[in-house]
């Protein structure tokens, strides 16, 4: 995918016709690339990347608009290395403890006004 000219390239190697901006269905900024059906209907792998039921079938791709998309390949590009797993159950635990805290003592509300009452609430 080249973002600069707004060009993305099949794995047959045929360019994109069109880069539409859109919204999806999560309000999330996306951008809408289309190939031409012209170029997708005679294509040996057609049956691999096009599950249209359509007359005219082509090849279209939804992705993240303005930057958001190298970001979420980044983000899954170092879910895969080792240290991940480890750092991610640590900030699991964190968010477990905080979230018991939460619904067993109310930390995030005091029923005190004043620090030293709120800090004993809170033991």
């Amino acid at each position: 995918m080249d973002w600069e000219h707004e060009i993305a390239t099949c794995p047959e190697g045929k360019k994109s016709i069109s880069w539409s901006p859109a919204i999806d269905n999560r309000y999330n900024h996306v951008m809408k690339i289309k190939f031409s059906s012209k170029d997708c209907m005679p294509c040996p792998s057609r049956e691999k990347c096009i599950r249209s039921t359509r007359r005219w079938k082509r090849r279209s791709v939804t992705v993240r608009a303005d930057g958001h998309q190298q970001a979420l390949e980044a983000a899954r590009k170092r879910e895969k290395e080792p240290g991940f797993a480890a750092a991610y159950a640590r900030r699991a635990g964190i968010e477990g403890t905080i979230s018991r805290a939460v619904r067993t003592c109310s930390v995030r509300r005091s029923k005190y006004v004043g620090l030293e009452k709120t800090q004993l609430h809170h033991c």
